[in-house]
């Protein structure tokens, strides 16, 4: 089902028991190159599937083993095995196994309406704050790492570059102190400008930066820039609007630098105040997951599709207008057939 530079994806069932198992989804990586450490290679292989297999929650891939296989892909390759949605109730449902396929295919298909993209947006979110409050980093959030199931629920995968940012138990302050990442990872349009800029940063705020780019190629259907620096005309008008803020971090809709780009300006109020505090220039001020899943506007405006309970909403509350709401209870994440545009990866 995916192929790139470091591993192969293709799904399996258990071979005696076909009708009624799950569909598996097995990774397998790429062997090691010449003249690479056999040692560091499976290091770093064990790394990735201890980060992934320590995360439980329902926008996150499932990974449950990591083995060696001899069959499946012709040759001896180190495997996940993953397990991105529920077993199917039969083997007819099992076709539309991830049929929304990646995030970034469902982008280039442009058929999603506001109410759909604020919902992926909000699982995404989620997803994030979870994996922050367990102390890990993803580092290489991007369409193409999202995955869609059947029923619509989003699923972040691919922890290759993840990083265990929980350091050493203060106990004097109680809290765990968090470890600085290095070195420029990730995929470019979405690293946000720290990473270029110094030696050390935080991980989290990056992960922050890069879902808000994200959200926003959903909305707009391509990149706001192509690198978060110098570089970038693009960038560059973005962030003196940005330091034109006083304060920077404000939430008041009149602070709201991204009214200006054309590609956002039919985006909610609301929403372009929670993109421009993720796109915070400062990564000290910048907002948390936790945060954003915590807004006015994500909590209490946008319903996910994926939630067991309706929005809690006080109907007489004085000066409420339930039809302005915009409140979606549910959708069809899954492409289309027909045409794609093309955006650059």
């Amino acid at each position: 089902i995916g192929s790139g530079a470091a591993a192969t994806v293709r799904l399996v069932h258990r071979k005696h028991d076909p009708d009624t198992a799950a569909v598996y989804a097995v990774k397998a990586f790429r062997p090691p190159c010449k003249g690479e450490d056999p040692h560091k290679y499976l290091q770093k292989l064990a790394s990735e599937f201890s980060v992934a297999s320590s995360l439980s929650h329902d926008n996150i891939v499932h990974t449950f083993d990591f083995l060696k296989d001899t069959q499946l892909f012709g040759s001896d390759r180190w495997c996940q095995v993953m397990v991105p949605s529920p077993p199917p109730p039969s083997p007819a449902d099992r076709q539309e196994y991830c049929a929304g396929g990646d995030l970034f295919t469902i982008i280039k298909k442009a058929f999603m309406t506001p109410l759909e993209k604020n919902c992926l947006f909000k699982q995404l979110a989620r997803g994030v704050a979870y994996m922050h409050s367990q102390g890990v980093a993803h580092r290489d959030i991007k369409p193409e790492n999202l995955l869609i199931t059947a029923d619509g629920c989003l699923k972040i995968a691919d922890f290759g570059t993840s990083d265990v940012i929980r350091g050493s138990y203060d106990e004097h302050e109680q809290v765990y102190k968090l470890r600085t990442s290095k070195g420029e990872t990730g995929s470019a349009p979405y690293m946000a400008p720290e990473i270029f800029s110094q030696s050390e940063y935080n991980a989290l705020a990056v992960d922050v930066w890069a879902c808000a780019l994200v959200y926003s190629c959903m909305w707009n259907g391509g990149l706001l820039w192509s690198y978060a620096n110098a570089h970038s005309l693009a960038f560059h008008r973005f962030s003196l609007s940005m330091q034109s803020l006083s304060p920077p971090s404000s939430s008041s809709p009149s602070q709201d630098p991204l009214k200006k780009i054309r590609l956002l300006s039919s985006m909610h109020p609301s929403a372009r105040v929670i993109l421009s505090r993720m796109l915070d220039l400062d990564p000290a001020s910048r907002m948390t997951a936790s945060q954003v899943i915590k807004s006015d506007w994500l909590a209490k405006r946008v319903e996910c599709c994926q939630d067991k309970s309706p929005l809690q909403i006080d109907v007489a509350a004085p000066g409420l207008d339930i039809t302005k709401l915009n409140i979606q209870r549910q959708h069809n994440h899954t492409c289309p057939r027909g045409s794609s545009k093309s955006i650059p990866r």
